[in-house]
């Protein structure tokens, strides 16, 4: 039982993270090239998650709304994860913000919105995109 628990939070972070990394991508208009390779090697990462990362994928890719999609995942985490999950995915997606080597004001505001969503201080936002590197 406890097991089965620590797999579904492990696949519910995995997906979160990879549907918030890519929505992070899109926000500025542009799928860079950069931004495309850091998240398949952190997709790499997680083998065993493969059919779950494509269906999330595929559901960012088609949503409306990517941005509820994405929301409404990080608020399951919030309930779910540990506060140390939720950083790693913020830690992640400020990786996706800076990799491209240009920092959007819509990319910014959504980093926001993340650490608003995980209820983590947006006063963090300077701090995370300064200390953040690829």
């Amino acid at each position: 039982m406890i097991e089965e628990m620590i797999v579904q939070s492990e696949e519910l972070y995995v997906t979160s993270l990879i549907a918030s990394m890519r929505h992070m991508a899109y926000i500025d208009g542009e799928y860079h090239e950069t931004e495309k390779e850091y998240i398949r090697r952190v997709v790499m990462q997680y083998p065993e998650y493969s059919t779950q990362i494509e269906k999330i994928l595929a559901k960012v890719d088609n949503a409306k709304n990517q941005e509820k999609v994405v929301l409404d995942l990080i608020k399951i985490c919030r309930e779910k994860l540990p506060k140390e999950r939720m950083w790693q995915l913020i830690q992640h997606s400020a990786k996706v913000l800076v990799v491209d080597g240009r920092i959007d004001k819509d990319e910014k505001f959504l980093l926001k919105i993340y650490l608003l969503a995980c209820r983590l201080p947006t006063s963090k936002v300077e701090e995370l995109l300064n200390t953040t590197y690829i």
